[in-house]
């Protein structure tokens, strides 16, 4: 029955998104969750092409534009829309992803547990026979999604992805910095609060892998610049005395990881000194060369590749990205408004 849901809003960010945004907002209404209960907002970050417009169109079926004054980001539209939400609790969908019909349903139904703050949706790729690089990032995000269940299951998730996700209205963050990700700090202020951020696998929301190298490049280097800036600025959460397997998870899972690009090149630049100790240094030489060289090779052999190969390549892109993002973050770039990948 609808009594029993509870008032939720569905935000979703846009800056420029006239191909995508109708077929969103259709799929949001055509979701199973009893109608009178979702309010649906668009938070539109100075769109300058017909999003608005579209947007606008959809005001008899209940839909609300938000729009910014000035364009400031992701994080500038969702801070400038959220206090004047009616929903306890808050869904964040970005404009080109495909939601399940049960979808809302499952990622509330996680909100009866009441130490639960934050619940992220599961993300699957489209098909990633499309591209080689999209087969990469279906393989790397299924990794990744297998570390962020258990960290739920052992004490906290550390990040969510910003495509899907929800939390309690009163536990999202206003006071972050729009140079921040949303999709770190809130599950860090949550827990920071004393609730837990859970993945809810049966809440399933669909999106389009990035298409090429350029985009995964500027991708994976925006969201190493965000990460070692949200790190950053919650260093308190490190303290294992005070947050536990958490801090445990936040160090191993996303500080390294975001140094993961600085670890390899200086085990390539060490092994060159250390080859003259032995024939084991020279060995591992080696292979590094080699490995890096199928990377390589991955990078120029376009089509059908073999698989070995082409995982080669997206783990040397990705680290290669990761690597840029970290030297742009150590010069003091900050990311706040970007173009989305498409």
């Amino acid at each position: 029955m609808a009594s029993n849901y509870p008032v939720i809003s569905v935000v979703i960010p846009a800056y420029n998104e006239e191909e995508a945004i109708a077929k969103k907002l259709e799929n949001i209404l055509d979701l199973d969750y009893p109608r009178e209960k979702i309010e649906i907002v668009v938070a539109s970050d100075q769109s300058n092409d017909k999003t608005d417009e579209i947007v606008n169109s959809f005001t008899d079926k209940g839909v609300r534009l938000c729009r910014l004054k000035k364009r400031g980001g992701k994080v500038a539209a969702y801070r400038n829309a959220i206090p004047d939400l009616r929903g306890e609790i808050v869904i964040f969908s970005d404009a080109t992803s495909v939601l399940d019909k049960s979808s809302l349903k499952n990622i509330v139904r996680s909100f009866n547990d009441a130490k639960v703050g934050c619940v992220a949706g599961l993300l699957n790729y489209g098909d990633p026979n499309v591209v080689n690089i999209g087969k990469g990032e279906h393989r790397y995000w299924r990794y990744n999604k297998n570390i962020n269940r258990i960290e739920g299951e052992l004490d906290s998730m550390t990040s969510v992805s910003g495509t899907f996700f929800a939390v309690r209205k009163e536990l999202y963050p206003l006071a972050m910095e729009s140079h921040l990700a949303e999709d770190l700090i809130v599950p860090l202020h949550v827990r920071r609060r004393g609730f837990i951020t859970v993945m809810e696998p049966e809440a399933v929301c669909f999106e389009s892998t990035v298409q090429n190298q350029d985009q995964e490049i500027r991708k994976r280097s925006r969201i190493t610049i965000q990460n070692l800036h949200g790190l950053l600025s919650n260093l308190d959460m490190f303290n294992v005395f005070k947050y536990g397997l958490f801090s445990i998870f936040l160090i191993s899972h996303k500080l390294f990881r975001s140094l993961s690009g600085m670890f390899l090149l200086g085990a390539f630049v060490l092994n060159i000194f250390l080859l003259h100790r032995s024939g084991f240094y020279l060995a591992i030489f080696i292979s590094q060369v080699v490995f890096y060289f199928l990377g390589v090779v991955g990078g120029v052999w376009h089509k059908n590749r073999p698989r070995v190969i082409n995982y080669i390549y997206f783990f040397c892109l990705s680290n290669y990205s990761i690597l840029i993002g970290f030297f742009m973050f150590c010069f003091g770039h900050k990311v706040v408004a970007w173009d989305t990948e498409r």
